[in-house]
């Protein structure tokens, strides 16, 4: 998968439901555009077991795995770059290079 359009996470807010992330610079997207980041700070310990969020379009959306689960803090990885998808009928964010969330047996 290449990217026309490569964002870097560089702020990461721990608040009581979420980890939010913002962008170097402001996102927009339309539906089904190709959305490729890399986190570019720490996801504080306090963030481990919340959903991430991410901000697209002046919202606050949700970022999904390509199951459509939400990605917790704890399985985003500094510096590894995370390819997907914008979905625009109800925002969200899917990345296909995520874990399940879940221990395979």
């Amino acid at each position: 998968m290449t990217c026309n359009y490569f964002h870097c996470a560089n702020s990461v807010t721990v608040g009581a439901d979420a980890v939010v992330l913002a962008f170097s610079t402001t996102v927009s997207a339309t539906d089904k555009d190709r959305f490729c980041f890399r986190l570019c700070d720490t996801i504080p310990a306090a963030g481990a077991n919340l959903p991430v969020q991410v901000t697209v379009n002046g919202a606050t959306i949700p970022l999904w795995n390509k199951y459509g689960n939400p990605i917790l803090g704890s399985q985003l990885q500094r510096g590894k770059k995370y390819v997907g998808y914008y979905g625009a009928t109800t925002p969200h964010v899917i990345v296909s290079n995520t874990p399940m969330g879940y221990t395979v047996y």
